[in-house]
């Protein structure tokens, strides 16, 4: 009985980690996007959810607000034992919302 126990913990630690990638594609800054990234940053971007959680906002083209409301939610993230800090990526706006998903895909599975 304790073999299987031992074999059962054994799986379980080193089976793949299974990873939940939450994503945001911004491709500008029209009011709605921004009142929708607040809120994903406000009410999405938490430590609340399961420690294997990684979000992310893609930005297509040029979109300096946004970038600044991510880094101003890093900054609080930094301090804060409820938010959770949010990973950027910066590309052109080609492929539209897939796009940015698939390149944030990509970094996300090279870089961790």
């Amino acid at each position: 009985m304790r073999t299987l126990a031992l074999v059962a913990a054994l799986a379980a630690a080193t089976a793949p980690r299974k990873r939940i990638l939450v994503d945001l594609v911004i491709a500008n800054e029209d009011p709605v996007v921004v009142a929708n990234l607040e809120f994903f940053l406000r009410h999405g971007a938490t430590r609340a959810a399961a420690a294997d959680v990684t979000y992310r906002v893609t930005f297509n083209g040029e979109t300096p607000l946004a970038a600044v409301r991510v880094r101003a939610h890093n900054d609080r993230a930094a301090a804060s034992a409820e938010l959770a800090p949010v990973r950027t990526l910066r590309r052109q706006n080609e492929g539209y919302d897939f796009g940015g998903h698939l390149d944030a895909l990509v970094e996300e599975a090279a870089c961790c």
